[in-house]
């Protein structure tokens, strides 16, 4: 319905996307029989299968192990070194850290400000519950550069 491939082609389609994902021989489990990480992989594979040019995660990470979180990691990162962009709403700042190139910093459900990623981990440190640290506490906090009309001030 939304492709022109045959049924051959899908089928060939599918079973190297999820032998990419680490799930060869997986094409006729059901969802319920799959582990979480495997129904994360899964549903990423689904969502990428007819090459989108944009994806939007929406927390992909959560309860997943730290094995688990790292193959999304790569997969995102796989994504992107093939020209697919991304946006990724998520509260594991080590996986925004490892994936993005800009943070959208939230506050009281508004876009406060966009900033370049590498800003963040220059500056700031990644605090084991998340929470970020300032690396030079007596300094003045950084500049929150706002992207928001696309321009960078």
């Amino acid at each position: 319905e939304h492709t022109q491939l045959s049924e051959s082609e899908i089928s060939e389609r599918i079973i190297n996307l999820l032998n990419d994902f680490g799930l060869e021989g997986s094409e006729g489990l059901l969802p319920a029989n799959l582990s979480g990480g495997m129904q994360k992989r899964v549903g990423l594979a689904r969502a990428i299968i007819l090459d989108p040019s944009v994806v939007l995660y929406d927390e992909p990470t959560a309860g997943l192990d730290p094995y688990n979180t790292k193959r999304i990691q790569e997969m995102i990162l796989s994504l992107k070194s093939k020209g697919v962009s991304s946006m990724l709403v998520t509260h594991d700042m080590p996986t925004a850290f490892a994936v993005c190139d800009r943070i959208a910093l939230l506050l009281d459900g508004m876009i406060y400000a966009v900033i370049p990623t590498k800003q963040l981990t220059e500056n700031y440190s990644l605090d084991p519950d998340g929470s970020m640290t300032p690396k030079n506490p007596n300094a003045e906090n950084i500049r929150m550069t706002h992207f928001i009309n696309g321009d960078e001030a």
